[in-house]
Formats: structure tokens, C-alpha cells, sequence
């Protein structure tokens, strides 16, 4: 029989005399009879203030997790957690991401505090960088979801305190930025979105993420981003109509002059240019809003905003 399944036995035998010499009954423990850590997830508020959803809880079926026990190093743990049948199963990580070995964690104690980190990157080693890269196209659903990274910051848990259920709870939060692009296109009549190659310059697609110093690196190179064309509207008697694009960025400041919005529409070229330098926070959602005006065919027409850039968290 294998050391933990033989810690296991043990802790149940001791939970399940826990009375004193007395006959008393003291405080129950708030941790599992068999001392086994188990795992519930949540997803911090989702990127749905429009266009796309990216990560829910309901899309989400596995993450990385580190449980760093600093008082004893056998019950310090890396998993890869799976979701099976509503429950989240913890199993060996391994290069290829297809785990095949399940990992039994324990509990030290009910008192010992533990330093946990989660990711979706897929990771072994939470000590190491890891490398956060968004989708150059973005323009289906799964791309853009795929882009969507979540990260759980390292913080400590108590286990007299800090479970719920007799579960340790993870909140995965969004370690991309989120920018909303809005079209004005009130002087078109058109029922479906006559705006066509859209595309966001000047963007890193890169950036290396220290996991448990919670840290960025240095950004890639400026590259070109194809958003998801999310959503078009045509107001009422075919007025007022707006065409909604949504990017995933890693956090990063653009440059004035070189961050640009390009889109072609009726023959015609449009572009906006940012004209100071901006940063992009991680798990923040900026919104652009610009109107479409009249154009000569063959030529660059410059995009008026309506207003500054804005964050909405």
C-alpha cells in the first residue's frame, strides 16, 4: 500500500474519533474526512460587455493549479485539473497536456496555509515564464476564445477558514485586455455590415508572464490583429447602425502613430490613428468608439473618435 493512501486511512480514523478523552465533542474539522484537497472553480466577471464571451465557467474544463505547502514540501503540488462529470479531477501534469495520472493531494492539517496559484496557460513548472501569445486572427469565436487566458494570482488560503464546502475555491480572472471597437455607420443604409478586412496595428501578440511573481517581460514585436467582427445592428427604419469588433491583447502601452484601426468599406480605405501612447491592463476592457463619414472612393479617410479611448473596468 502506497504512503498516501495510507495517510489517507489515518486521517480518516483520526477525524472520525475526534472527541476527547472526556467523551466531549470538539470543533469539526472543516476539511474532508479522508483529507483530500478537492477543487471547485469559478471564473471572475467574463469579457461579455459585448461581442464575444471568451472564457466562462461554463467553457472552462481544465487549468493548471500550484498548492505551495511552505512549511512541508510533500504536500506542496502541481496538477493539471480536469472537469469530469461536474467535478474537477486532479491529475499529473505532463508536456503533451493529455495527463494520464491521477494525483491524490492532501491536507497537512486543518491550520497549515497554503500559497495557491492557477492558470489556463498550460504549464508544469509555475517557477519558470510562461509564454502568453493571443491569435494573430481572431475572427472566429474559438480563436478569440483561445486567446482568453485566466490566471489566479499566488494567495494564501487557510483551510480552518478559507474553504467553502469542504472545497478549496479558485477564481480564474482574465489576464488579457479586452478592446471593443464601435463603428459608427449612421450615414449607411446597409442590412448587413459592409465593413470588411478590419484589422488593429501596432500590437504585441507576445509577452512572457512570470506565473508566481505575478510579473509581465517584455513585449513582442508590432504586429497586425484580425479582431472578431461580433456584432451588427441596424436601428430602427434602417438608421443609427453600429458594427461591434472585439481583440484580446496582452497587456501592453501602444505608441502613438503606430497603433492604428484599418477597415475597407465601399471601395474605400479608413483609418484611425492613436495619436498618444496607451496602456492595456491585464483583465480590463477598453472601448473605441468611432463614427464613419463620407469618403472619396480609392482614398485613406481619417476616422473621427467620439471621445478618448475609455476603460470600462
Amino acid at each position: 500500500m502506497r504512503l498516501k493512501e495510507l495517510i489517507v486511512i489515518a486521517w480518516a480514523l483520526f477525524l472520525s474519533a475526534a472527541c476527547t478523552d472526556g467523551g466531549e465533542p470538539v470543533v469539526v474539522s472543516p476539511l474532508p474526512a479522508d483529507g483530500v484537497i478537492r477543487v471547485s472553480a469559478a471564473v471572475a466577471e467574463p469579457f461579455t460587455r459585448a461581442g464575444g464571451e471568451g472564457m466562462t465557467a461554463a467553457s472552462l474544463t481544465r487549468f493548471c493549479l500550484h498548492i505551495e505547502n511552505k512549511q512541508d514540501e510533500a504536500y506542496t503540488y502541481t496538477a493539471l485539473m480536469q472537469k469530469e462529470n461536474g467535478s474537477w479531477e486532479a491529475y499529473r501534469p505532463v508536456a503533451d497536456g493529455n495527463p494520464s495520472e491521477p494525483l491524490t493531494m492532501l491536507w497537512a492539517d486543518g491550520t497549515t496555509p497554503v500559497n495557491v496559484t492557477a492558470t489556463t496557460l498550460p504549464v508544469t513548472d509555475f517557477g519558470n515564464e510562461a509564454a502568453v501569445e493571443v491569435e494573430a486572427d481572431q475572427s472566429a469565436e474559438a480563436d478569440f476564445a483561445a486567446s482568453d487566458y485566466l490566471y489566479t494570482a499566488p494567495h494564501e488560503v487557510n483551510p480552518t477558514t478559507g474553504l467553502v464546502g469542504g472545497k478549496l475555491p479558485v477564481e480564474l480572472r482574465h489576464l488579457c485586455s479586452r478592446v471593443n471597437i464601435v463603428l459608427d455607420l449612421s450615414n449607411t443604409d446597409a442590412d448587413e455590415n459592409p465593413v470588411s478586412d478590419l484589422r488593429l496595428e501596432g500590437v504585441s501578440l507576445s509577452r512572457n508572464f512570470n506565473l508566481s511573481g505575478n510579473q509581465w517581460g517584455t513585449a513582442g514585436a508590432a504586429a497586425s490583429l484580425i479582431p472578431l467582427r461580433a456584432e451588427y445592428v441596424v436601428g430602427p427604419d434602417g438608421g443609427g447602425a453600429q458594427a461591434l469588433y472585439s481583440a484580446l491583447l496582452v497587456p501592453q502601452t501602444v505608441k502613438a502613430s503606430q497603433f492604428t484601426v484599418g477597415f475597407l468599406m465601399a471601395d474605400s480605405y479608413y483609418e484611425w490613428t492613436l495619436e498618444q501612447d496607451m496602456t492595456f491592463d491585464s483583465g480590463k476592457v477598453y472601448t473605441l468608439n468611432l463614427i464613419v463619414g463620407g469618403s472619396t472612393a480609392g482614398r485613406t479617410s481619417v476616422l473621427s473618435p467620439i471621445g478618448a479611448m475609455t476603460n470600462n473596468q
